[in-house]
Formats: structure tokens, sequence, C-alpha cells
């Protein structure tokens, strides 16, 4: 009974789609009368620029070459969050969420201009440096 259904269902669907994929020819265009037809108008000639355009770019930011500071962070795994804010200041935002390396911790990441640095906080509440990118 349910291979008769499904085969009843696929043929169903084939006719649909034979149904919806036709395509209509479209109409033979008619001549009009000679008599009441109009020359075609002459094209007008588009005068020449004897200048191009000139073309301006939006000025492109520099980016800050943080590679340095990044290495220095990286030498700074485990160690405690207070001593990445004792070098380089607060971060321009941050972020946490469940941690997915320690049960009952978070994942933190501190945003700042050009690199984040993602933190670990353990559940006794110590956040240390985990990475930075």
């Amino acid at each position: 009974m349910k291979k008769l259904t499904i085969l009843a269902l696929c043929a169903l669907l084939c006719l649909t789609l034979i149904g919806c994929g036709g395509s209509e020819k479209a109409p033979a265009a008619t001549a009009a009368p000679a008599a009441t037809q109009t020359p075609a108008p002459e094209p007008t000639a588009v005068p020449e620029t004897t200048q191009a355009p000139e073309i301006t770019e939006a000025p492109v930011e520099a980016v800050p070459d943080n590679s340095e500071l990044i290495a220095k962070i990286l030498t700074m795994k485990d160690q405690p969050v207070q001593d990445l804010y004792d070098l380089i200041g607060e971060p321009t935002g941050s972020d946490y969420s469940s941690s997915c390396l320690i049960q009952g911790g978070q994942d933190g990441q501190l945003y700042y201009d050009g690199f984040t640095v993602y933190t670990l906080v353990r559940p006794d509440g110590t956040e240390t440096i985990y990475d930075c990118e």
C-alpha cells in the first residue's frame, strides 16, 4: 500500500512539472499597411568628449601593525588577564559565552584595535589569557 501511494505521488509530481513547464510562443508580428508606416528617425551623433572623467578613490585607512604586540601577548598565555590590562589597557569591547574548554567556565573575547584577545574564565572566577589573533 505504501509503495502504491509513493508511486501515485511521484506520478502526480511529474504531471505537475509537465504542466508548469510549457512555453508560450510569441505571436507572429503582423505587417502594418505600407501607407501608414513612418520612416525611422536617423540616429543623432553623440558628441565625443575630449577628456575622460576623473576617477577618485577613497583613501585607504592604514591598518596598524600589531604583530609585535600580538607576539608579546602570546607569550603571556595562561597568565592573569590583569597583566594584559597593565600592559595595553582595557579593551574597547568584550564578549563572554559558556566555555567549550572547561565545564562551568566562560570563554571571553576582548576586542582591541586591530586584534582580539581570547580569555578563559575558570569556575572560581579567575580569568587567564588563552590566545590572541
